[in-house]
């Protein structure tokens, strides 16, 4: 007898597999658990292709190869904003912005190395200052009156990045759906300063132009023109603790120069991280004061 005819066996066209996959099936096939995949929905990152009425989620097979790319993503440890920027481009740019990515990661690890000499020396008691250091450029920026969407956001260090990532696209997105057009700087103002043990409060912010009436956990403000003294910090040197040398910095300045401030400390990222080049300036460390001419 033919292999596949016997008596009990299912015929060929029923053993294919199905179209749709509920949650759990697809976690196994996909390897992601099922509290990655509610993740993921909530972000948007991977919606089920339906939701029955008993709240069934259901995805297609075809959604498997994006699993499994998001899988290998966040196995590197990327966060989920710069995942969904890999995943919303073609193969050839997606892949130049992973190995971009990695660089980075690179550089953080080589940086950190620092602090592991600083630790053994401490725990020998000999001290030491375990920073990195770099020079930092440090001037004077002339700022107009902006009108600024922002959100508050109580993080700690691991999660800082990923969080103000997010809360800045959430704004975007907020800005868009009413028309307005969101500027290219990212602000982190810092009312509290996030440790490895501990969560701050810092505000997220993006200035806009446009109409606009708060919705969810935005809120409006303006931001008053005048003068910020800045730290101009380059790509490379955009990560913890390499980045503690442009706050050094720009207090040696504030110090020297006998400004006063008007508000605190702000992180100011001036254009996609993709759209600027290693060695170019990406990011300010910022403080707005008062009675500065430029």
């Amino acid at each position: 007898m033919p292999l596949g005819q016997g008596p009990h066996s299912v015929p060929m066209d029923m053993m294919q597999e199905p179209e749709e996959l509920g949650r759990g099936a697809f976690s196994r096939r996909s390897g992601l658990s099922v509290k990655a995949l509610r993740l993921y929905e909530r972000s948007g990152l991977l919606v089920p292709r339906r939701v029955a009425e008993n709240g069934y989620r259901f995805y297609g097979r075809d959604q498997l190869a994006v699993a499994e790319r998001i899988r290998a993503l966040r196995l590197l440890g990327m966060p989920l904003v710069v995942v969904e920027r890999v995943l919303g481009v073609g193969p050839g740019e997606g892949a130049d912005l992973v190995r971009s990515w990695w660089r980075v990661q690179e550089q953080v690890l080589e940086s950190r190395r620092a602090l592991v000499e600083q630790a053994c020396a401490l725990v020998r008691g000999r001290g030491g200052s375990g920073v990195d250091l770099v020079d930092f450029e440090v001037g004077v920026e002339p700022v107009v009156e902006r009108s600024v969407a922002c959100v508050r956001v109580r993080v700690n260090q691991q999660d800082l990045v990923e969080t103000y990532l997010g809360a800045a696209q959430r704004l975007r997105c907020a800005l868009a759906e009413q028309g307005a057009v969101a500027d290219e700087q990212t602000w982190v103002v810092y009312h509290q300063t996030p440790t490895p043990d501990g969560r701050a409060w810092v505000e997220v912010a993006v200035p806009y132009t446009g109409v606009v009436r708060p919705v969810g956990e935005m809120v409006l403000r303006m931001e008053p023109g005048g003068v910020w003294w800045v730290a101009r910090v380059r790509r490379r040197d955009c990560f913890h603790p390499r980045i503690m040398g442009a706050y050094a910095a720009l207090r040696g300045a504030l110090s020297r120069s006998g400004a006063r401030e008007r508000d605190v400390v702000r992180e100011v990222y001036l254009r996609p991280w993709e759209e600027v080049g290693e060695q170019e300036v990406f990011a300010w460390v910022a403080c707005p004061v008062w009675g500065v001419r430029v």
